[in-house]
């Protein structure tokens, strides 16, 4: 538990290009996390396709970097940047996020189901996490879960907030966790 008796949860955050070109990245970001003290292991960032390919050897020290301090590694917007797949075994990658394009009516449209369905293979069978982005339906829900894909955001989960509802919802989160696991 944190602050408030809220439970720590693990943030993810988006670097920009700019960002993530920077050199001294992930110096910055180690500093970050000893001053605030927070466990890397909580903090998980987000990189899209289209800026890992830019410069992949720069990608790659950087990524190397960011996995050596502990942080989980995501590849956002998965699918959207034309990107060669050889370089999944390159990058020292942990998530694979589904595009909101392909999980948008995935459970009508073939499609995007297709799509979907061979990104959620790819990564399980490269033992990396799969999150499908802009879940917005239960039937959207439902069908990635029939799937495999049991990590899911988007608005049918909630919407952006403030800090203060966002602790408010981890307040609520934990006491009906904690209920659950008493019956």
């Amino acid at each position: 538990m944190g602050k408030k008796n809220i439970p720590l949860v693990p943030i993810s955050v988006n670097l920009s290009a700019a960002q993530f070109s920077h050199g001294n990245l992930v110096s910055s970001i180690s500093e970050v996390l000893a001053r605030h003290e927070v466990d890397p292991r909580y903090l998980h960032v987000e990189i899209t396709e289209g800026v890992l390919m830019r410069d992949t050897e720069l990608a790659l020290k950087a990524l190397k970097g960011l996995s050596d301090l502990g942080l989980r590694v995501e590849i956002d917007d998965f699918g959207t940047g034309f990107s060669s797949l050889s370089y999944l075994n390159r990058f020292p990658v942990d998530v694979l996020k589904i595009d909101l394009s392909f999980v948008r009516d995935v459970h009508i449209n073939r499609d995007n189901a297709a799509i979907t369905r061979a990104i959620i293979s790819l990564a399980k069978s490269l033992n990396l996490g799969v999150i499908a982005e802009g879940v917005e339906t239960q039937g959207e829900r439902k069908y990635l879960e029939e799937l495999g894909c049991h990590d899911m955001q988007g608005y049918f989960f909630g919407r952006p907030c403030d800090r203060a509802e966002f602790e408010k919802r981890l307040l609520e989160a934990n006491k009906t966790a904690q209920t659950e696991t008493e019956h």
